[in-house]
């Protein structure tokens, strides 16, 4: 990961007098791929872990269609594809 925002770093070092970027923008490229990289970190770290009574009360409420409206069924899509996610990592 390193090496290839050394690379992308490198290549607007060489074409900044042809792109008339001055070395501040340079600086600041670099400082914004490396908090994006940062936040990726810290919100990997924030993942909410569920356990398996939580799970299944997720899954059984999810499942239970006919009696949910529209807009509630979509939030419950969006708990239950974020309860997965968390599990798997």
């Amino acid at each position: 990961m390193d090496s290839g925002l050394s690379e992308t770093k490198t290549l607007y070092e060489g074409l900044a007098p042809y792109l008339r970027f001055p070395e501040t923008q340079l600086r600041t490229l670099q400082t914004v791929t490396s908090s994006s990289i940062s936040r990726k970190k810290e919100i990997k770290s924030k993942r909410i872990k569920f356990t398996e009574q939580q799970r299944t009360a997720l899954e059984l409420e999810y499942k239970k269609e006919p009696y949910i409206e529209p807009i509630r069924k979509a939030e419950l899509v969006e708990k239950f594809n974020v309860a997965q996610r968390a599990i798997q990592f």
